[in-house]
């Protein structure tokens, strides 16, 4: 075989394999841009606003553990707060400027629902006519997104409650069952419950048959639940909530255990809270020294009525009902008798020269 052959053979075998890389690369799937990139942060707080309903917002601790703040105030599940936060990475098929927009029509004026993540801010718009997908816009930019994420956002903020019955910072040390104390050993199983979902608070389920259970822990809290006659609803008054559990605990209690007033914090405990400081008792009030008269007061001005006044002057009446002035010189109680001769005088004193 000549080498022109052998140059027409290699220079084919190159030529299928660029069509091949070209016709791959044509055939491969692309890569579509995301709504909104990650920070260099983990997100912090969370908003979500829709009109007519109440404001809920999140917020994490420097642990990453959530919070619910509005309107309820209590831990949220964190499996629900990451699937929420999905929707910042959802592939945008289509983007385009917000201006010349008809933006009553997408639903964005006003937003169905404003969700704040940090500093970032999503207007949520109606659905596209063709798809499942929905108008979310970003600044000055309107995306066109899958709608797997508008459930999270329209859900009521019960949705977004953790399913542990305890507060992930509560730990008991005591509890009671329509004021009977449970056994030790259920302590750490009410620790373990967690509810299959959260419901709406509705009195008629605690209709009959409603128990009472109280916990405490070392730093004195104290928590409270209604509990089904089932046992399988636990209901928090104060939030408007009941935690529906999928299988009832048996709640062993033992009535001659004593029960505890209180539950006294750990002294050795670092998170344990400071006693209650007690004001001492204020010292009675001593009175205060009396003060000098101002000399350069005014002498027809009314006296006050604490100032301490000397003992009264001595008034003599003549016969006749007369003010006679004290007598400044005289002789003891007879004034107007002259002193005897050699009164007030030394009788030892040395004669004059």
């Amino acid at each position: 075989m000549s080498a022109r052959w052998l140059l027409n053979l290699a220079l084919a075998a190159l030529l299928l394999v660029l069509a091949g890389v070209i016709l791959g690369e044509l055939q491969a799937p692309r890569a579509l841009p995301r709504l909104a990139e990650s920070g260099p942060l983990p997100p912090r707080l969370i908003e979500i606003e829709r009109p007519g309903e109440p404001l809920i917002r999140l917020q994490a601790n420097a642990r990453g553990q959530w919070s619910l703040l509005e309107p309820l105030r209590t831990d949220a599940d964190a499996e629900q707060i990451e699937a929420l936060l999905e929707l910042l990475h959802s592939p945008v098929s289509r983007s385009l400027p917000i201006q010349g927009l008809d933006l009553p029509a997408l639903g964005l004026a006003p937003p169905r629902v404003w969700l704040r993540v940090d500093t970032l801010e999503l207007a949520l718009g109606a659905h596209s006519p063709i798809g499942e997908q929905r108008y979310v816009a970003i600044g000055d930019m309107v995306h066109l997104v899958d709608d797997r994420f508008s459930h999270r956002l329209l859900a009521p903020a019960r949705e977004l409650v953790s399913r542990d019955l305890l507060p992930r910072d509560f730990k008991p040390a005591y509890a009671t069952l329509d004021d009977v104390p449970l056994v030790e050993s259920m302590l750490a199983l009410l620790a373990t419950l967690r509810a299959e979902r959260i419901e709406a608070l509705a009195r008629e389920s605690f209709a009959s048959g409603a128990a009472r259970l109280e916990l405490r822990d070392l730093n004195g809290r104290s928590l409270r639940f209604e509990v089904s006659e089932d046992r399988r609803l636990w209901a928090r008054p104060e939030l408007g909530i009941a935690y529906r559990l999928t299988r009832a605990p048996d709640l062993i209690t033992d009535p001659e255990a004593p029960l505890a007033e209180a539950v006294m914090p750990d002294p050795n405990d670092p998170f344990a809270p400071d006693p209650p400081v007690i004001d001492p008792p204020a010292p009675e009030a001593t009175p205060a020294p009396d003060a000098p008269l101002d000399p350069f007061a005014n002498p027809e001005a009314p006296l006050p009525g604490d100032l301490p006044l000397g003992p009264a002057p001595s008034v003599r009446l003549s016969p006749d009902g007369q003010i006679e002035e004290e007598p400044t010189d005289g002789f003891g109680a007879e004034p107007y008798k002259e002193p005897p001769v050699g009164f007030g005088q030394d009788p030892f004193a040395p004669d004059n020269p």
